[in-house]
């Protein structure tokens, strides 16, 4: 289980690399997207080795699979201050025809706009519908 980075935005680029997206998808609403998509998370994160990186960061395995189904029930992930202080992140899956998660659209900011971030919402599923013929 890997994040890549397809296209970021050159004005505003992301401010954490793959790397750590990867190592920590507890962490981060693109990582937290794909873990909601796992049956077994032991298979993803064998050792729940759930590191802190903020005081926000959900460490606890029950805590995590609560935060998870929410994620499966209302259709997108957020992060609010747990991969960095200062940031917040809106992601939205995009999917195959049959369902298969294949993407993930994410938007970040300034955890002092996080309220701006959900009025994006319907724009962003709106766009991972249309990017979603062309990544499948």
């Amino acid at each position: 289980t890997t994040l890549r980075l397809a296209d970021a935005d050159p004005e505003y680029p992301p401010r954490t690399d793959e790397a750590v997206l990867t190592r920590y998808l507890h962490a981060s609403a693109v990582g937290k997207l794909l873990l909601a998509e796992k049956n077994d998370l032991d298979a993803v994160l064998p050792r729940w080795d759930l590191r802190a990186l903020t005081g926000r960061t959900i460490v606890v395995r029950s805590d995590l699979l609560r935060h998870l189904a929410e994620i499966r029930d209302r259709g997108f992930a957020t992060q609010l201050g747990e991969l960095r202080d200062d940031c917040a992140c809106l992601a939205v899956p995009v999917r195959s025809a049959a369902g298969t998660l294949v993407a993930g659209l994410v938007l970040s900011g300034s955890i002092d706009h996080q309220h701006l971030l959900t009025r994006h919402l319907e724009s962003l599923r709106e766009h991972a519908r249309q990017l979603a013929p062309l990544l499948t």
